[in-house]
C-alpha cells in the first residue's frame, strides 16, 4: 500500500477518493509559521529524499516523527525559522529530478543540500510545487523553469499558466495539483477541464504512465502529496 502526507485542508474533498484508491494518508497539521492560504501544503513543509525525511520545525513534537521513523525513515528536524513572507517559507519545496533538485538554491534548506549535492538553481522559490516530473521529463508553465531544464538537456513540457485554482492567489501550480505514484500520474481534479489538458493528458501517455483524476473540480494547489517508499 502506497502512503501519502497530504495537507489536512484537502481532507474532505480527496479523503474518500484516495482510500477508495487504496492509499494510506497522513493528513498533514497546518503550518501555522507560514501564510495561512499556503499552511496545508506539504511541499513547504516535509522534504523526503529515499529513507530520509526533513522536517519543518513546527513539526518537531507531531507523531509524524514516530510515523516516518516505525517506517525506517531518517528524521531530520530543519532550524530554520519559517514564516509568512517569501522566501522564508520555501526552504522545504525543492524539486526532485531523479537524484537532482531543482530549486533557488540560496534558500535551499542545507540539510537537502548537505543530502544532494547535484542540483540547478533557478529563481522559482516554489519549484517542487511549479513543476510535474515524470521520471527525469517535467511539465511546468514557469519559463524561466523550462529555459533552465533545457540547459541541461532535460525534457520539458510548457503549459499554460491558468487552469489551476489556489485560493488566494491568481492560479494555482501543476505541481501542487497533481502526485505521481507508480505507473501513475493523479490529478487533484479534472485534468481534461485545464486549457493545456489535451497536451498534458498526451505527453503522459507518451511516457507510459497512466492518467487518475481524484474527483470532477478544476483542478486545485494543494502543495501536492508526499509519497513514501
Amino acid at each position: 500500500m502506497n502512503t501519502l502526507i497530504v495537507g489536512e485542508k484537502y481532507r474532505k474533498k480527496l479523503e474518500n477518493s484516495l482510500i477508495s484508491l487504496g492509499f494510506d494518508v497522513y493528513w498533514l497539521p497546518n503550518n501555522e509559521e507560514i501564510d495561512e492560504k499556503l499552511s496545508s501544503h506539504a511541499d513547504l513543509s516535509v522534504f523526503v529524499y529515499k529513507k530520509t525525511a526533513i522536517l519543518a520545525k513546527y513539526l518537531k513534537e507531531n507523531k509524524l516523527v514516530n510515523f516516518l521513523t516505525n517506517r525506517g525513515f531518517n528524521v531530520i528536524i530543519s532550524d530554520f525559522c519559517q514564516s509568512a513572507q517569501y522566501p522564508n517559507d520555501i526552504n522545504l519545496c525543492a524539486a526532485l529530478i531523479g537524484d537532482r533538485i531543482m530549486h533557488h538554491i540560496r534558500f535551499t534548506d542545507k540539510n537537502i543540500l548537505d543530502l544532494i549535492t547535484d542540483y540547478i538553481d533557478v529563481k522559482q522559490g516554489y519549484t517542487r510545487c511549479s513543476c510535474l516530473v515524470i521520471n527525469d521529463s517535467v511539465i511546468t508553465s514557469d519559463k524561466g523553469i523550462e529555459a533552465a531544464l533545457k540547459s541541461y538537456n532535460i525534457e520539458t513540457l510548457l503549459i499554460d499558466e491558468n487552469g489551476i485554482v489556489l485560493d488566494g492567489y491568481d492560479r494555482g501550480f501543476i505541481g501542487g495539483a497533481s502526485f505521481v505514484a507508480g505507473d501513475t500520474v493523479y490529478f487533484t481534479g479534472d485534468i481534461y477541464k485545464h486549457p493545456s489538458g489535451k497536451i498534458i493528458t498526451d505527453y503522459i501517455s507518451a511516457h507510459n504512465f497512466k492518467i487518475c483524476c481524484l474527483s470532477d473540480d478544476v483542478l486545485f494547489d494543494i502543495g501536492g502529496a508526499v509519497l513514501l517508499t
